[in-house]
């Protein structure tokens, strides 16, 4: 709503800062009435309980104007929090020397903005504001101690804020402890979820890519498939699968030792995705074997594709990875007819490529009516 922008600010730090000090409102607004109700029953001076609402009333338009206008957002802290600790602190102060009937509950209170803030709070922070507040809770009691000399007959009044400030030198090192150990809670599960997100991130990244050559999965890829098949019956575009197979790549391994075979398939796979251009996806189906999707592609367009890649592998330096090394492929391809499903493209391209590999090997065949293919085991 526009009023929400005009009162909280723009997304962001500056709202966000608003919203935590509106948070607090409610509490001040409680000391505000009760201050009213203290000094209809002549339990506080109608001037102290003005000083007091005039000095939170006025703090609370204050930060609002420094946060609102975004000139807290360029701090460190842009929500102001040790500020506004140090302020409240001052109305706790304030509240137990001019309002003696507050006292009971102005500690309290004090405790509960700790709370509020001390996972915001460094801890150098909250000691200074520990340190400040039984400085002016001391200043009060000596103040009672020195009325307590002039004056004997306000001696329960300086026993009533000696036993004050003790409790308070007690309670709030507590909150200081307590407010520690929530920074380095805050702090462990911050890492945890850190670390959990980096986990679930390399687990993810597996699920998609593989591990040794950085090309799609066979999960992911299948899952493109099936997502450019669905496409292609709302937009009647056409688009082609390539099978790829390594030539040879068995004897590769046996002459040369497997971590040349597996320099070959992440060479083979960087060039690939090099030749191939943007918007198509290359998936290691199985060992050397690798599908290629192209997505909104006719079947001339993927053949010049192929070759590409072709000419770009018998152009490439296999050499620098062992000496004499020459690398080839094989590929079949098949265009998706409108209407038929996605393994029965991925079978025929299958077909062309054993096609292609009877053939003598280093050829690209397009799948026409080919027969279909005999079992993998008896490929050569």
């Amino acid at each position: 709503a526009p009023w929400r922008a005009r009162v909280l600010g723009p997304d962001g730090p500056v709202r966000q800062a608003v919203l935590r000090l509106l948070w607090l409102l409610p509490s001040y607004a409680l000391a505000l009435a009760m201050l009213g109700v203290a000094v209809r029953l002549d339990r506080a001076p109608a001037w102290a309980a003005s000083t007091l609402s005039a000095y939170i009333v006025g703090g609370l338009l204050t930060f609002y104007g420094l946060l609102r206008c975004g000139w807290a957002s360029r701090r460190r802290e842009p929500t102001l929090a040790f500020q506004q600790v140090l302020f409240g602190a001052g109305a706790v102060v304030g509240a137990y020397a001019l309002v003696p009937a507050s006292r009971p509950l102005a500690l309290e209170w004090l405790c509960l903005m700790l709370v509020f803030d001390m996972h915001r709070l460094q801890r150098h922070q909250v000691r200074r504001a520990l340190l400040l507040t039984i400085w002016g809770l001391s200043l009060v009691v000596a103040r009672e101690l020195w009325l307590a000399h002039r004056h004997p007959g306000v001696t329960h009044h300086m026993v009533g804020a000696l036993l004050n400030l003790g409790m308070a030198s007690l309670a709030l090192p507590l909150f200081v402890f307590v407010s520690g150990l929530a920074r380095r809670l805050r702090h462990q599960s911050a890492r945890q979820h850190r670390e959990l997100q980096q986990a679930l991130a390399r687990r993810q990244a597996l699920v998609v890519r593989d591990g040794l050559t950085h090309a799609y999965t066979r999960h992911h890829l299948q899952t493109l498939i099936d997502q450019e098949a669905a496409r292609q019956r709302r937009t009647q575009r056409l688009f082609c699968l390539a099978m790829l197979d390594i030539d040879h790549f068995k004897q590769v391994n046996d002459v040369h030792g497997h971590a040349v075979g597996d320099a070959v398939l992440r060479a083979f796979t960087q060039l690939a995705q090099e030749t191939i251009g943007p918007g198509r996806a290359l998936g290691r189906w199985g060992g050397e074997e690798f599908l290629l999707l192209m997505p909104e592609t006719p079947l001339p367009e993927a053949l010049s594709t192929l070759q590409r890649l072709r000419t770009a592998m018998h152009k490439h330096d296999w050499s620098a990875l062992a000496p004499g090394l020459q690398v080839s492929f094989s590929s079949g391809v098949s265009q998706h007819l409108p209407g038929e499903r996605a393994s029965t493209v991925i079978e025929r391209a299958d077909r062309a490529l054993y096609q292609a590999k009877q053939a003598g090997r280093d050829r690209i065949k397009a799948a026409v009516d080919l027969p279909r293919a005999l079992p993998r085991e008896q490929r050569a």
